[in-house]
């Protein structure tokens, strides 16, 4: 085990600090919004942001999200047969 650490370094350290704080502030951004904003709206706002960011991470990196494997197109045809199925039962 020769790359094993025992103690955290400064960056490390310098890390985590921010990170706290980050969350920190976030608790105290919604509190205040919370008098304009409905949270529903804050919720959907953030996962708009997250799921931007995700995709620019992901984008920069050349790292496939949805891969190409057939499973949607199959599974788009399973339901539109149980919907069809299921509407011509309903009028017979």
């Amino acid at each position: 085990m020769t790359g094993r650490r025992l103690q955290l370094d400064a960056r490390a350290m310098a890390l985590m600090v921010v990170l706290c704080a980050c969350w920190g502030v976030n608790q105290v951004a919604i509190k205040v919004a919370n008098t304009g904003i409905s949270p529903v709206l804050q919720a959907g706002l953030r996962s708009a942001g997250a799921t931007f960011l995700v995709w620019a991470w992901a984008g920069r990196r050349g790292v496939r999200l949805f891969p190409r494997d057939g499973w949607a197109s199959a599974s788009l045809r399973r339901c539109r047969s149980w919907s069809f199925s299921s509407a011509r039962e309903s009028i017979w």
